[in-house]
């Protein structure tokens, strides 16, 4: 196969100058998201009531979702379908449970030893004498537990002292 062969054949699928690949744009543009559709939903429902004269329409359709929500949790057949009524029901009312976050030990040690130098360095340039065992004991006073994490150090200055 000769060279322009190869190079006409590269280019073969390619889009020509000015012309889109994609006229009708982005999908996520085209495509409204779940929350802006059930706004759009209720705010229709809510002005087909008003048009009907009822006042009370937008909290009409809102008990509407209310009252679907508790069927799906009391009344389907689909157990998943259920958990997930009940699940939501009861993020949206309790709020969703804490999520315990583990710092990591290295972390705590790090942020108090962080602590220790800082109170370390000031005593050195207020021209103070540094005592080992007080900054610790100065440190582990903001922050009962690290007590824990910085043992170590307790124990080499009661070694030292």
């Amino acid at each position: 196969m000769s060279s322009d062969a190869q190079s006409i054949g590269r280019y073969a699928n390619r889009w020509l100058p000015g012309v889109s690949g994609n006229p009708l744009g982005s999908t996520n543009a085209r495509t409204p998201n779940l929350l802006g559709q059930l706004k759009k939903k209720l705010l229709a429902a809510a002005d087909r009531k008003a048009a009907e004269g009822d006042p009370q329409s937008p909290f009409l359709v809102r008990d509407q979702i209310i009252n679907e929500m508790l069927r799906l949790a009391l009344h389907s057949n689909d157990d998943r379908v259920r958990f997930a009524a009940i699940k939501e029901i009861f993020d949206r009312t309790e709020g969703k449970p804490l999520q315990r976050v583990e710092v990591i030990e290295n972390d705590q040690r790090d942020r108090y030893l962080s602590c220790i130098q800082f109170v370390r360095d000031s005593l050195i340039k207020s021209g103070k004498e540094v005592d080992e065992r007080l900054i610790l004991e100065a440190v582990c006073g903001t922050y009962p537990e690290a007590r824990e994490v910085l043992a170590d150090m307790f124990a080499a200055a009661d070694g030292a002292g």
